[in-house]
């Protein structure tokens, strides 16, 4: 199933913020609501707060992002025991299903000439 028909909107919040910098300093900054909001699924609308400008920004809203997707798969039913979301694709897929032909010939074949060496059988 595919989760990635989703926005994502930002908006800066009228309050400040009080952080203190790398050095110790006292700083002020704009604080953001993300809010994630699914176009075709009847899944909750998320939101994360974030201060404007964080050293690791990017990293924590795609962090967020990624458990977002992972909330939206348990309620539309998905059990994380046998389902799991590919985060870049973000589609929902069965955890060690068989799915393209490479796949089914490693399953069919574990010791195929490609991945082992054959070798001559000693006689006893």
């Amino acid at each position: 199933m595919d989760l990635s028909d989703f926005d994502k909107t930002v908006t800066i919040q009228p309050d400040q913020v009080v952080y203190q910098d790398s050095n110790g300093d006292t700083q002020t900054a704009n604080a953001t609501l993300i809010t994630w909001k699914h176009n075709s699924l009847s899944v909750t609308d998320k939101t994360y707060y974030l201060r404007e400008g964080h050293e690791k920004y990017d990293s924590k809203v795609l962090g967020r992002e990624n458990l977002i997707l992972e909330e939206w798969m348990v309620e539309l039913g998905y059990d994380p025991l046998y389902y799991h979301v590919n985060y870049e694709t973000k589609t929902i897929k069965e955890i060690n299903k068989i799915e393209d032909q490479a796949q089914i010939d490693k399953w069919l074949k574990p010791n195929a000439v490609s991945e082992l060496d054959p070798t001559a059988a000693e006689e006893i």
